[in-house]
């Protein structure tokens, strides 16, 4: 959570998709947050597309604000955290997501010894065909050094008559000083 009059900046993977023998490349998907009062915060977020026909063109762009309900071990106390983001789901330059959407997600972390775990569940209506959907995620943290945690996720997501969304992701977080 950034806190007040505060931005963090996270930037995402750099991603390549192949289907039918055509490549498109996705750029890293930035969010940034920033606080706007003690456990409140303005979350902005998308990526940038180039697919193998056609131009760049921005996606997945969102705005939402992101709530503590209860603090917990993210804010640095005992016990579970739980928080809760919502919000619209902007317009994309991709032809078939030209609408509104909206999405909404709790998330819950907390510690056991010295992972750290998030469980998030939520859903929505997506932008391409006002689809409602259902997202879920597990991620953890486990600390390596004093700046430095790997990190694992998986993910999925599934849309109304189209098929589910599964990843997973492995990687590492550096904290800055």
């Amino acid at each position: 959570m950034a806190d007040v009059k505060e931005m963090e900046i996270e930037i995402g993977y750099f991603n390549l998709e192949r289907d039918r023998g055509k490549n498109t490349f996705l750029v890293p998907k930035a969010v940034l947050n920033y606080g706007l009062i003690r456990n409140l915060e303005l979350v902005g977020e998308f990526a940038v597309e180039e697919p193998p026909h056609g131009s760049v063109r921005l996606i997945d762009a969102a705005l939402s604000l992101k709530s503590v309900l209860k603090e917990g071990v993210l804010q640095e106390k005992d016990g579970i955290s739980f928080s809760v983001e919502a919000g619209p789901l902007l317009p994309s330059t991709n032809t078939e997501e030209k609408r509104f959407g909206f999405e909404a997600i709790g998330i819950l972390s907390g510690k056991l010894s010295a992972l750290t775990y998030h469980l998030n569940f939520g859903g929505g209506v997506d932008r391409a065909n006002t689809n409602p959907f259902l997202i879920w995620g597990m991620i953890g943290e486990l600390p390596i050094m004093s700046k430095l945690r790997l990190v694992g996720e998986i993910n999925g997501e599934s849309v109304r008559k189209n098929k589910p969304d599964n990843s997973a992701l492995l990687g590492f977080i550096w904290d800055a000083p």
